[in-house]
């Protein structure tokens, strides 16, 4: 659960008087008068270098990232026999020669990793062997097989089409980005005793799944909708401790491309009940991810890992993180036009929520202290007289607090 707070506001439209007494001692009255005279404050837009494009023109991304990651021959033949083996109805055993079961697991991770749509590999035990010591005899382990493996793959295939036919018909890849998003919280739900929890299958045909069932699904829908994006193997355990999982279960999430640069993405994270948490993960810096996503090693790095990756990009911009990108940063309480700009246009959209960030040269907890004590009933009778002839934010609007990501919303609640 995330921190709520009360905002104890005055009546609102003609309160500035009665509110004001709430806010003494706190801040520059010189501050707050002058927007009493002032032109309303305006807000800037955000630039952006992206086009949008149509999404009947848009090509299936190839993500093979991990395929083009291997360093041998050796390893990327086995990746190919892989598929072939993959793409039977049945499983079927098969000999690899000159090979020890190490090559033969990396190959195979490789494969998994760039194709999260074959959901009909048995996960718990994905393969049994006969090492005959230089060659082994391999058959894979098929959660279905036959005419209901090819029913399943029929489904599946129709909820991906009908995922796709959802989409914007015009947008940037950014907002493409927010739409898969969204999407997959939309219509997944986090469960973790759910069949199929583990691959795409769980998270869009069944609508419950875990996070590598998440992390799969976003991988696919992008690529449908000519994003790149890769599944990234790791730990977290505040994650699994909130969700009453051992704290050395696996997670899973992903990165995307957006802009020529790459992001890391958890959608699992990102499906919360608040609107601000569905972006609180959502295109982040490889610094910020690992505040509470521990990496797992490149295969062969760590013999000992219980988790590996095959790629992994390093991620350093932040032009398309969502909060950075959507939402106004607060760098001084008594110097708020900005703030006020983009809390008046959220009411006159009549949004149901004002999302901010505050800078990281403020003291969050004592800023938010702050915005309870007085700042917040300033600034909702100041939008509210600015917007007397319209919507008005009613006395029990709460905010809610993200200190991990410096943001805060306010839950907003109108007077019709």
């Amino acid at each position: 659960m995330r921190p709520v707070r009360l905002l104890k506001t005055a009546a609102v439209v003609t309160s500035f008087a009665v509110a004001a007494a709430a806010f003494s001692g706190c801040g520059s009255w010189v501050n707050r008068i002058k927007y009493m005279f002032a032109p309303e404050p305006t807000l800037s837009e955000n630039s952006d270098s992206l086009s949008k494009v149509p999404t009947g023109e848009r090509a299936q991304a190839e993500n093979a990232y991990c395929y083009q990651s291997l360093d041998s021959d050796e390893l990327r033949e086995l990746y190919l026999t892989i598929g072939e083996q993959l793409g039977k109805t049945y499983s079927e055993e098969f000999s690899v020669g000159n090979t020890t079961l190490s090559v033969f697991d990396e190959a195979l991770l490789a494969y998994e990793m760039d194709h999260p749509e074959v959901f009909w590999l048995n996960l718990s035990s994905r393969y049994k062997y006969v090492d005959y010591g230089g060659s082994l005899d391999i058959e894979l382990n098929f959660e279905l097989e036959g005419d209901e493996l090819n029913a399943a793959k029929e489904t599946f295939n129709q909820k991906i089409e009908e995922a796709v036919a959802q989409a914007p018909s015009d947008a940037t890849d950014y907002q493409m980005e927010i739409f898969v998003n969204n999407y997959i919280i939309d219509n997944c739900e986090y469960q973790s005793e759910a069949s199929m929890r583990h691959n795409a299958y769980g998270a869009l045909v069944n609508g419950a799944a875990v996070c590598d069932g998440y992390s799969k699904a976003f991988q696919i829908l992008c690529g449908k909708l000519g994003i790149d994006c890769v599944g990234v193997n790791g730990l977290s355990p505040e994650f699994n401790q909130e969700n009453d999982e051992s704290a050395d279960n696996g997670h899973m999430w992903n990165c995307v491309k957006i802009g020529g640069e790459w992001y890391h993405i958890d959608v699992t994270w990102n499906d919360g009940d608040a609107h601000i948490q569905r972006y609180l993960y959502f295109n982040l810096t490889t610094k910020e991810i690992q505040k509470n996503h521990l990496i797992s090693p490149l295969y062969g790095e760590n013999p000992d890992a219980e988790l590996h990756n095959i790629f992994v990009p390093e991620c350093s911009a932040t032009e398309y993180n969502y909060l950075k990108r959507e939402c106004v940063t607060l760098y001084d309480l008594d110097n708020d036009s900005e703030l006020l700009a983009a809390f008046l246009q959220a009411v006159r959209n009549e949004e149901p929520y004002f999302d901010f960030l505050i800078s990281d040269e403020l003291d969050y907890n004592e800023t938010t202290n702050a915005i309870s004590d007085s700042y917040g009933y300033y600034w909702i009778d100041t939008v509210n007289s600015y917007n007397s002839g319209g919507l008005q934010i009613s006395e029990d609007t709460r905010f809610y607090t993200y200190n991990t990501v410096n943001a805060v919303t306010f839950d907003l609640n109108y007077i019709y």
